[in-house]
Formats: C-alpha cells, structure tokens, sequence
C-alpha cells in the first residue's frame, strides 16, 4: 500500500513553493536542533503560542472569567504535553476541528 506524501505534490517548476517549503524544514531543522526533549519542545511551544496571542488556561481559571468567541489559551501537563484551544463562535454541538500531534520522541 503507497501513502501519500506532501512533497509528492508539489509542482517542481513553482519555484515559489519550493523555496516555501525549504523554508519550513529549514525552519524544523532549527527547532528540533533547539529542542531535544519533549520538555524543550513543551516549552519553545508554549513560548511561540504566546507570541500569537494565546493565554495560560489557569489565568482564566484563577481569575474566575469564563471563555468567549476568540478567545485563545493554553494549557501544559508536566510541562510534557500542550493543549493549544481557539475557542470558536458556533456551540460544540456544531462541532469542532481538532488536530492532534505528538512530541514524545522529538529525537531523529
């Protein structure tokens, strides 16, 4: 059985994409180099999350403030495993889009 791969889609003459696409692994090259642990991982995370806006989850908790459309919060266990949440206008009965990764062996 061949799976698919993402590279298989690119257009080798769309240049554009090519150098977007170096760009990311060059981009993961650096992070997985910088992060040899799952709590290095963890963390530069948690760190990139903040910078786009996202929120401890506990200060929401501790302050008492209940979520609203937008809002974005983060929470960590054992400072191994992260949660990232955008909480969105529909209601859950509507549904939700999850994405679900894993970082327990950052190592190559």
């Amino acid at each position: 059985m061949e799976r698919d791969v993402a590279w298989k889609n690119y257009d080798e003459a769309d240049e554009e994409a090519l150098e977007a696409l170096e760009e990311l692994a060059a981009e993961y090259i650096g992070f997985t180099s910088q992060n040899k642990t799952e709590r290095e991982c963890a963390a530069s995370a948690i760190r990139l999350a903040e910078a786009y806006g996202y929120r401890p989850l506990e200060e929401a908790v501790r302050e008492g403030r209940a979520l609203v459309a937008g809002d974005k919060v983060w929470a960590a266990a054992h400072g191994k495993a992260l949660i990232l949440v955008q909480v969105g206008s529909e209601p859950f009965a509507a549904g939700m889009n999850i994405l679900g990764a894993h970082i327990d062996s950052p190592r190559l």
